[in-house]
């Protein structure tokens, strides 16, 4: 519950320019987010990046990003996010700034690379999903004043599973987009038996729930799946 404020620009990987190679080759600093799943370990503070950025972010793991997850009291806001590279693989949430969002995320600018592979069968009842967003994975929060520029390709091999994809977020259930622009694309690919593989892609959001709200919000970004 503490409020942290960021007074300078920092990198985390001195070649974040080379980001686009981390898909194969890890740089010298993994980033460890903070949180690792949606109730209990998670970020209930306050970041204020003070219009500064974070550059060289690399991460992967299942709850993936600068944040791996944000809750509900947590407010992270006025920062930029570039030139880094955030995977994660199954039943995972990646995205660049946020893997799961229950908080409030205002005035955000995000570039780099999200990138997601779920290579894990799931069972009939049971569905591995990956959710994939520029912004974050999934958001069941608030995102206002948010601005995409990465790239977002999430791929899904097997059966019995869901790979959704979006420029600002990845999977929404009763959160609140607003002010929001995506200028990344947004790809899903997905390959296995039929009907048992799902994918659902969108320059702004993937998959909404109904509860869901999306206001001015616009897409720039190629879609393709």
């Amino acid at each position: 519950n503490k409020h942290y404020k960021l007074v300078a620009d920092i990198s985390l990987n001195e070649n974040s320019a080379d980001y686009l190679t981390w898909e194969k080759t890890a740089p010298a600093n993994v980033w460890t987010p903070m949180g690792t799943d949606s109730t209990t370990i998670i970020f209930k503070g306050v970041f204020d990046g003070g219009n500064y950025s974070v550059s060289g972010v690399y991460s992967n793991a299942r709850f993936s990003g600068l944040f791996g997850s944000v809750g509900e009291s947590a407010i992270v806001k006025n920062v930029k996010i570039v030139d880094s590279f955030v995977k994660s693989t199954v039943n995972g949430f990646a995205g660049i700034l946020a893997g799961y969002n229950k908080g409030l995320i205002k005035n955000v600018e995000i570039s780099g690379y999200v990138w997601g592979n779920n290579t894990t069968s799931g069972t009939s009842s049971v569905h591995n999903i990956l959710s994939c967003g520029g912004v974050s994975g999934r958001s069941d929060g608030f995102i206002n004043e948010a601005i995409n520029h990465a790239a977002v390709r999430c791929f899904g091999n097997g059966k019995y599973m869901d790979v959704r994809v979006g420029g600002i977020a990845g999977y929404m259930v009763n959160g609140f987009l607003s002010d929001v622009e995506n200028n990344g694309s947004a790809m899903s690919f997905v390959t296995g038996n039929g009907a048992l593989v799902k994918t659902q892609i969108g320059g702004v959001v993937g998959l909404a729930s109904v509860s869901g709200r999306i206001e001015n919000a616009i897409n720039k970004g190629v879609v393709k799946g």
